[in-house]
């Protein structure tokens, strides 16, 4: 059942038994997990960074743990 506000989906309510309750969580989470990858994914493409070498990404990482840990 999907609960709305203002005609807007806000959130779902589902049947689940004690024995189940842990594999649906999972699943929601899998599945929320799932769309935040597609959108960075999307965002990535969109901003023209999803042609980023894989030593870029590396020169990218050093200079922000750089900044964050400057003694390391």
């Amino acid at each position: 059942m999907v609960v709305t506000s203002n005609g807007k989906p806000i959130a779902l309510i589902s049947s689940a038994s004690e024995e189940t309750l842990e594999e649906s969580l999972q699943a929601l989470r899998r599945a929320r997990a799932m769309m935040a990858v597609q959108s960075v994914q999307m965002a990535s493409v969109k901003s023209g960074r999803h042609r980023i070498t894989g030593h870029e990404i590396n020169a990218e990482i050093l200079k922000v743990r750089q900044k964050h840990f400057p003694s390391k």
